[in-house]
């Protein structure tokens, strides 16, 4: 398991720097960042075909640096699949 998010005691998510902080702190292993910039739809489309392996990857997160609250989840990270992954109701 590898850590994309840490929410609080207030049910907010920390911002990406911080969830980095902790996860050195608590010895946990976050997931690569892959790209780190301004939204760029292309590039980030990009990713799959740039790290895929002979096994490929089921797929990678998308979430905003900043930290959000609960409410703004849905705008602030988002899952990208690769194609004929296996999906369930909750994907």
């Amino acid at each position: 398991l590898m850590v994309f998010s840490i929410w609080n005691e207030k049910n907010e998510c920390l911002s990406w720097d911080e969830t980095d902080d902790w996860c050195r702190l608590l010895d946990l292993r976050t997931v690569p960042v892959l790209y780190r910039g301004p939204w760029d739809e292309a590039a980030i489309r990009a990713l799959y075909e740039e790290n895929r392996q002979p096994d490929p990857m089921e797929g990678y997160v998308v979430r905003v640096a900043d930290s959000f609250t609960y409410g703004q989840f849905k705008t602030s990270v988002a899952k990208f699949v690769r194609p004929n992954h296996v999906t369930t109701a909750n994907h």
